[in-house]
């Protein structure tokens, strides 16, 4: 497992695996179990709705794990995951200091995918030290390297964005209401905006990374699906956040080309 025979980065491996299904499966399919934890969170369509999406990046996260499972660790997948829990806790512990502190089971499981995770690591056995590639993004597929920039500009706009509109994501979607907490989820949302952007210039530095690639269409089919979807059963396309679908859109595209254009190489 991991093509790895120490035991310690395979317990490891398999605990964060299943932290990251556990929050998966409640935050993704059971919301009202997660809220129900929770005494202060609202269970309103906007608390509901960043829930749901918080748990697919569980997915994300845990379809990173599989793909060590079968492919050996992998230090992409850290550098992206580590900095990603890492700004989760911090986003947990100014949630619990706004709202007294009612619920620390969060914080802790979170708390403990970052040891697990950080001893793993640690125990590869590799620099971190981060060799320059011969080129840009260590391909010279021109299509493959317009897709990863394409992905990098995409992912600062979004950044960016946030800064000039913090609600954006309530204030574009007529679903939505701009409450407290949902303004809290956004910066979440913005956390893991980060922890992207350092995995693609991680990527551009040392060349790309099966890792990522894959776990970043893992992300986008899931989202891609429920654009789809949202659009074949709305009666309208005013019915959502076009800049939304709009971003997904674009970034399934980028990701797609660069994973099918690249994985004979992963």
């Amino acid at each position: 497992m991991f093509k790895t025979d120490d035991r310690v980065t395979q317990i490891c491996l398999f605990l964060a695996g299943l932290i990251f299904m556990f929050y998966a499966g409640i935050m993704a399919f059971n919301t009202g179990f997660f809220i129900d934890r929770y005494p202060t969170f609202e269970n309103d369509v906007t608390n509901r709705y960043f829930i749901v999406w918080f748990g697919l990046n569980n997915i994300m996260f845990l379809s990173g794990i599989y793909y060590m499972g079968y492919k050996g660790v992998n230090r992409g997948f850290f550098v992206f995951t580590v900095p990603a829990q890492v700004l989760t806790v911090v986003w947990i512990v100014m949630a619990l200091m706004r709202s007294g502190g009612d619920n620390y089971t969060g914080l802790i499981l979170v708390i403990l995918s970052v040891v697990l995770l950080t001893v793993a690591r640690f125990r590869m056995n590799e620099p971190f030290s981060y060799t320059k590639a011969d080129t840009a993004w260590g391909t010279n597929d021109g299509v493959a390297k317009g897709a990863l920039y394409g992905s990098l500009i995409l992912q600062i706009v979004i950044l960016v964005t946030y800064f000039f509109q913090p609600n954006g994501l309530m204030e574009n979607n007529p679903n939505l209401e701009v409450t407290e907490q949902g303004s809290h989820f956004a910066l979440g949302l913005t956390f893991l905006n980060v922890a992207v952007i350092i995995a693609l210039l991680f990527q551009l530095r040392t060349g790309f990374n099966g890792a990522l690639i894959t776990m970043g269409l893992v992300w986008h089919v899931m989202f891609m699906s429920i654009v789809l979807v949202n659009i074949a059963t709305a009666e309208g396309l005013d019915n959502g956040d076009p800049l939304l679908a709009l971003a997904i859109t674009l970034g399934f595209i980028f990701s797609a080309t660069a994973f099918f254009r690249l994985q004979k190489h992963f």
